[in-house]
C-alpha cells in the first residue's frame, strides 16, 4: 500500500500553490501602480527599493529576487490581526475604523488597522477615551474626542517570525524595531493619536519559549535577557506614547516622504536615487533584508542600475 502512494503525483506543484498564494491574497492597495506618494509603511525601506516600488518599476527576472511565500505569511498576519480584534472586543475594547484611508492631503498613504474605543470610567487611573467622531479639518478626516477626558488610542498589530520577536523582548519596540515606531507615529500624526497600543504575536512560541527556558539557565547575569513574568512567549502588548514623537521623528519622516514625491515629478527615474546601503549587504543594521537575503522584488535590477546620485533625506535614526 505504502509503495503504491509513492507513484501518485501531485496534482498541484510547490512552485504553483506559491504562486498562486500572490492571485489569491492580493489586496487592491497593494498592486502595482504609479505612485505619487510613497506608503507609511515602506517609508522606512532603502531610498531605491522605494522608488522602484512609486515608479511602478517591473520586478526583475530572476526567481532569486523575491521569497514565494511571502504572500502566505502577510497572510498569516491579516487572519491573526482579526483574532486579536476579537479578543479586545471580547475585552470590551472594540477596534473601529480599521483599514481607512489616510487624509488625501497627507504626504502619505495608508492604512492604519483602527482605532480603540476604550470607555473612560470613573476613578479609572490609566490613560483612555471615548466617543470618538470625524471631523473635517482640511479636507481629510481628523479624529476627535468630545469628551476631552482621554487620549484618542491608535491599534497596531504585528505577527512576527521567530527571531523578529525575540529581539523586542530583548531590547524593546524603539531600539528593535523604529520602522514600527515611524509607522504609528505617522499614522497617529495624520489622524490624531494621542498612543498607540501595539500587539505583537509571535508566529512561532514554541521556539520563542524554548529559546526562554535555554536562556534562563545563562550563568552570565549580563546576557540574561528572560524576565518570565513580563515577556510572554506568544504575545506582548505595547504601549506607546506619541505626543513626544510628533517633534521630534515625524518632521523628519515628513521631510522624507516629500523629497519622493518631488523626485517622481522632477525627474522620475529609480536609478538616479542613491541606495542607502550596498544591494549585497548581508550585516544586521536595520533594514537590511531588503537586499541583502533576497526578499526585495529588485534585488538584480538594484546591482544592475548601479549607486545613484540623487540623495534622500536620510531616517531619522540614522543621521
Amino acid at each position: 500500500m505504502a509503495k503504491s502512494l509513492l507513484k501518485v503525483f501531485s496534482p498541484v506543484s510547490t512552485e504553483k500553490f506559491l504562486g498562486a498564494a500572490f492571485e489569491v491574497f492580493e489586496r487592491p492597495e497593494n498592486r502595482p501602480q504609479r505612485r505619487l506618494k510613497p506608503r507609511v509603511s515602506a517609508l522606512c525601506d532603502d531610498a531605491r527599493q522605494i522608488a522602484y516600488m512609486m515608479a511602478n518599476t517591473p520586478a526583475s527576472d530572476l526567481q532569486v529576487d523575491f521569497r514565494p511565500d511571502s504572500a502566505i505569511t502577510a497572510e498569516q498576519g491579516r487572519v491573526m490581526e482579526d483574532v486579536s480584534a476579537r479578543i479586545m472586543e471580547w475585552l470590551g475594547i472594540p477596534v473601529i475604523h480599521r483599514q481607512i484611508e489616510l487624509p488625501w492631503d497627507y504626504p502619505l498613504t495608508g492604512h492604519p488597522e483602527g482605532v480603540l474605543a476604550v470607555q473612560c470610567l470613573p476613578g479609572d487611573d490609566y490613560l483612555c477615551a471615548a466617543d470618538y467622531h470625524w471631523r473635517e479639518k482640511e479636507g481629510g478626516p481628523l479624529y476627535h474626542n468630545d469628551l476631552g477626558d482621554g487620549l484618542v488610542w491608535g491599534w497596531e498589530h504585528k505577527c512576527y517570525g521567530r527571531w523578529t520577536y525575540e529581539d523586542i523582548l530583548k531590547k524593546g519596540l524603539f531600539e528593535s524595531s523604529p520602522e514600527v515606531i515611524a509607522q504609528i507615529a505617522l499614522y497617529g500624526h495624520a489622524l490624531g493619536w494621542d498612543a498607540c497600543l501595539v500587539t505583537v504575536l509571535s508566529q512561532d512560541a514554541s521556539s520563542v519559549l524554548s529559546d526562554m527556558n535555554k536562556n534562563a539557565k545563562v550563568k552570565n547575569p549580563a546576557s540574561l535577557w528572560v524576565d518570565y513574568e513580563a515577556m510572554n512567549p506568544k504575545v506582548t502588548l505595547i504601549p506607546v506614547d506619541l505626543r513626544p514623537l510628533y517633534d521630534t521623528v515625524v518632521p523628519a519622516l515628513l521631510s522624507r516622504a516629500k523629497w519622493f514625491t518631488r523626485w517622481l515629478l522632477e525627474d522620475g527615474d529609480p536609478a538616479h536615487v542613491a541606495w542607502e546601503m550596498e544591494p549585497d549587504y548581508v550585516g544586521k543594521e536595520f533594514n537590511s533584508w531588503n537586499w541583502g537575503t533576497g526578499r526585495s522584488q529588485w534585488y538584480s535590477r538594484a546591482k544592475l542600475d548601479g549607486q545613484g546620485t540623487l540623495v534622500a533625506p536620510p531616517l531619522p535614526w540614522r543621521t
